[in-house]
This record gives structure tokens, sequence and C-alpha cells, in this order.
């Protein structure tokens, strides 16, 4: 089990908490003669050995409770089993500090040792409960950054995937569509069906409200959608707008005649808002031709 698994540069904090949650009450107990009862009540003896000691078994406690006992009962439900092994782990930690204290007392504090077991039980029994409660919500305030952390890389990896998806449907509509050099087909929904036109076969697109008839020399395809959306689908300079109802195919006109084009066997308008582009797309098309 890894304890720590953080980020360059925080790698000690951890431990630095557990540090001071667990011997800062000692700290505090001995600031003077009102404080706390039995031996840290006694400012002149030396707190070196049971801040080392205590610190140590506090230590202990707050991992143990955190990253073992919270994970594999209370997360999970066992309420009845989680209630026991922190009763236990409570008992275990009171007693193994107030047996520490004691042989502290009996070697190197003679005058203390009229303090009895129940006194010093009590003096312990402050400092448990609070590592127990601390560590419970330290586990759950951790998991829970966690969980947010993971939520964001998901839906970052998800937006990733969204739009190299959208990019892969674009490059796929652009080949389907002849949208590029080499690339000679348009794709259009017809009715409950896909179909794909050899753009060399399109003479005109002619709109028609909601939808666009595609016509071919052989066959017209009622296609949904708008002509604007049409005609970004269509090789630039193989086709454009000559009317606001009309897109032609330029390598099949025939002759234009003031407002008027010949393309097949239909003569289609030209708009006067769309001749000047029309015109100079046309010429420059049958110069390359």
């Amino acid at each position: 089990m890894r304890f720590f698994k953080s980020r360059p540069g925080t790698a000690y904090l951890e431990p630095v908490i557990w540090i001071t949650l667990c011997s800062g009450w000692i700290w505090l107990m001995a600031r003077g003669d009102s404080n706390g009862f039995g031996y840290f009540s006694q400012p002149q003896n030396s707190l070196v050995a049971p801040l080392i000691i205590g610190g140590l078994i506090n230590a202990v406690l707050f991992v143990t409770n955190a990253y073992y006992v919270v994970p594999k009962f209370l997360a999970c439900g066992r309420w009845r089993t989680y209630l026991f092994a922190i009763s236990a782990l409570l008992v275990a930690s009171v007693l193994l500090q107030t047996a520490t204290q004691r042989l502290i007392i009996v070697l190197a504090e003679p005058d203390l040792r009229s303090l009895t077991w129940p006194a010093l039980i009590m003096e312990n029994l402050y400092l448990a409960p609070f590592v127990l409660l601390t560590s419970t919500l330290y586990k759950f305030g951790r998991d829970w950054a966690r969980h947010l952390r993971e939520r964001r890389m998901l839906e970052n990896e998800a937006a990733s995937l969204k739009k190299a998806l959208s990019d892969t449907q674009k490059e796929m509509h652009a080949f389907a569509s002849g949208g590029a050099p080499g690339q000679n087909f348009l794709q259009i929904e017809s009715g409950s069906e896909s179909v794909q036109i050899p753009v060399d076969a399109i003479l005109f697109v002619q709109s028609a409200g909601n939808y666009a008839n595609v016509v071919t020399g052989e066959k017209t395809f009622m296609a949904y959608g708008a002509l604007k959306d049409l005609i970004e689908r269509l090789p630039e300079t193989r086709f454009a707008r000559a009317h606001r109802s009309y897109i032609v195919g330029m390598d099949h006109i025939k002759a234009i005649k003031g407002d008027q084009l010949s393309i097949g066997e239909q003569e289609l308008p030209i708009g006067a808002s769309y001749k000047k582009d029309f015109m100079a797309k046309w010429k420059a098309r049958k110069g390359t031709a």
C-alpha cells in the first residue's frame, strides 16, 4: 500500500501533518501547571522521551486508521467491524502509552510513582479519540480530492476524445464529399439512404426549402440541407454559387449569356448579387481548364 503518492514538492507534506498532530497535543498539555494532570502536569519533567514515544504510537494509530480501517471497513459500510476495530485501536493505543509512561516514571521519575494507572489512562484518553476522528476526516478529504482530480482528468480525456472523434469525422466527411484534391464524392442523406455521388457527375444543386436537389446527367437526388452547407462540402475551384437557389458545376457550363447560363439541358439564372464573384470564378476555372 502506498501511503505517499504526491506531486513533486509535496512528498513530505503528509508526514509533517502527522507529526504535528500527534505530538502537538503533548506540548499544549505541558505548557503550565493547570494543563493536564498526571505525568504531563509536571512542567519540570523532561518531555523528550514521552514526546518521541507518544508521537510514534499516535502516528501508527493515525496511519492504521486512515489507510487500513477506514477504507477496509467504514468505506465499505461494515459498521460493526469498523466500530470493533477502532475500539481495539483506542484501547491498544491508550494502554501502550500508559505502559510506556509508567515505565518512564519507574526508571527516571521516582517522585511521580504515586501516580496511579487510572490517572495515566485518563490522561491518554484525551488524544486517541481525537487522532481517530482526525485521521478519518483526513482520509475522506484526501479521497474526495483525489476523486475530483480523477474526475477532471476523465473530463479532459473525454474532451480530447470528442475532439479527436470530431476531427476524424471531418476528415472522413471531407474524403466522402470531395472537399480536397483527389477526393471525388459528395455523400448525402437521401430519404433513408446514404448516397455517394461522384463530384464529376453533378451539374448543379437547386434549393428546395429545407432540402436540395442534386442534379446529375442521369438522375436527381433529394438531399437534406441548405445550399450554404452543401457548397462547403464541394471543391471550391469547381463549384460556385450562381444564384441564391443554385450551385453550379463550372465544368458543365456550356455558355453564359447575360444573366443566364446553359448547363446540361437547363437554362439557369445568374443572381445580380452573385454575378461578380461567379464570373470571376468561372473565368479563373475556364483559364485553367
